[in-house]
């Protein structure tokens, strides 16, 4: 799918291209999942401007172990990555 801003898109297939080999299908589904969010969404969460919903990096069986691989791909030190317990 083609995101909505040309950055997003760059930056979400490049992510994709790196990791979509390695991914199992637990991992897969949880990038669909991801991606059904909106842009204006995802970048401030990427962005560190808002803050990653704490379910998706906090709660063992929901984790989205994509979002959290995202997030190292954008930004090793990416703040949200502190709150992993």
């Amino acid at each position: 799918r083609t995101r909505e801003w040309m950055e997003m898109n760059s930056l979400l297939g490049c992510f994709v291209e790196s990791h979509l080999a390695t991914l199992n299908d637990d991992q897969v589904q949880q990038l669909s999942r991801l991606l059904t969010h909106r842009d204006v969404v995802l970048y401030p969460w990427l962005a560190g401007k808002a803050p990653v919903p704490a379910e998706m990096l906090n709660e063992p069986n929901d984790r989205n172990e994509v979002m959290v691989m995202l997030l190292r791909y954008v930004n090793p030190k990416h703040p949200a990555l502190k709150q992993i317990s």
